[in-house]
C-alpha cells in the first residue's frame, strides 16, 4: 500500500472501492496524525472537532490506534439497552473537557435509529457546540449520513474526512444474489439490510424495535439473507456480507434507499 493512498479528504471524494492490499494500520495512524498536525494553528482547538468515516469498522480501528499513540482518552459506546430506552447519558468528561484529546472511535454504536435512540447523539452535538473541545469522532459512512439528517452532526464537523483504504471493501464476488427475489418480501429485506449497514451490524433482539415489521418476519428475513450469503451472524450481531457489499449497495439504491 503506497503512502499516497492515506491522503485524507472529505468523504464525498472517496466513494467505496475494492481493497487491493491489506491495511497497514501503523501507516494509517502515522498518516492521520500528520493530517491532524497539518490542521494546527494558534487557536487552542484548531482542527477540532474532527470526524473520520469508513466502512466495516475501519474508522474505529484507525482511531483506537491513533488514540493510543497520542495518549487520547477513548470514550466507549454505552450499553445498547440504554440507547433503546433513552437513558444513555453524555460522557461526563465532555462537560469539563480542558485540553484533553477525546476520541469516540465508533459513533455508529452510540445511537439507534429510534425516537429515543438518538438522544445521546443529539446531546453530543448540543454540548460540544456550546463547549468546544479536542474531540475526534470515528463513524461508519452510512451512520454519518443518517446522523447528518437526524441530529445535524455536520454542524460540529462540516464534513467527515476519510482515506481510500477506510472506504475499501472485499473484491465483489461474481453474481450477488438479488435482494428482492419475491416482490412481497422486497421492502422487508431492503429495510433489514439498510438497518444493518447504518449500524454496522445489530444484535437480533434489537432489530424488531427499530423496524416496522413483526419480529417473526424479521427473523425469517435474516434466515433467508443468511441462506443467500447476504448477511451473517458473528459475536451475537448480524452484519451485511462484505463480499456482496457493492451489489447490495447498488440494489438498495435501485429500490430508492439512500446509500453512503
Amino acid at each position: 500500500m503506497i503512502e499516497s493512498s492515506w491522503t485524507f479528504k472529505p468523504l464525498a471524494q472517496y466513494p467505496p472501492s475494492e481493497r487491493l492490499s491489506p491495511v497497514d494500520w501503523k501507516l494509517a495512524v502515522r498518516a492521520f496524525d500528520g493530517y491532524m498536525c497539518g490542521l494546527g494553528g494558534e487557536a487552542p482547538y484548531a482542527g477540532f472537532p474532527q470526524a473520520v468515516a469508513g466502512l466495516f469498522g475501519n474508522a474505529g480501528q484507525l482511531l483506537h490506534g491513533w488514540a493510543k499513540e497520542r495518549g487520547a482518552r477513548v470514550l466507549e459506546p454505552p450499553p445498547v439497552e440504554t440507547l433503546l430506552n433513552g437513558t444513555a447519558e453524555l460522557w461526563p468528561e465532555l462537560q469539563n473537557p480542558g485540553d484533553v484529546i477525546f476520541v469516540i472511535p465508533s459513533l455508529e454504536r452510540c445511537f439507534l435509529r429510534h425516537f429515543r435512540g438518538i438522544r445521546l447523539a443529539r446531546a453530543l452535538v448540543e454540548t460540544v457546540w456550546a463547549k468546544p473541545c479536542r474531540l475526534v469522532i470515528g463513524c461508519d459512512a452510512w451512520a454519518w449520513k443518517y446522523l447528518r439528517q437526524a441530529v445535524q452532526m455536520d454542524s460540529l464537523c462540516p464534513d467527515a474526512v476519510t482515506a481510500a483504504p477506510l472506504m475499501a471493501h472485499c473484491a465483489e464476488s461474481a453474481g450477488t444474489p438479488d435482494i428482492t427475489p419475491r416482490a412481497r418480501d422486497s421492502r422487508l429485506q431492503a429495510y433489514v439490510l439498510h438497518t444493518l449497514l447504518v449500524h454496522d451490524g445489530m444484535v437480533v433482539s434489537v432489530l424488531p424495535q427499530l423496524l416496522p415489521f413483526r419480529a417473526t418476519q424479521i427473523f425469517k428475513t435474516l434466515s433467508d439473507l443468511r441462506g443467500r450469503q447476504l448477511a451473517f451472524e458473528e459475536d451475537g450481531a448480524w452484519r451485511v456480507s462484505p463480499k456482496h457489499y457493492a451489489g447490495i449497495r447498488r440494489q438498495l439504491e435501485k429500490v430508492e434507499f439512500w446509500v453512503a
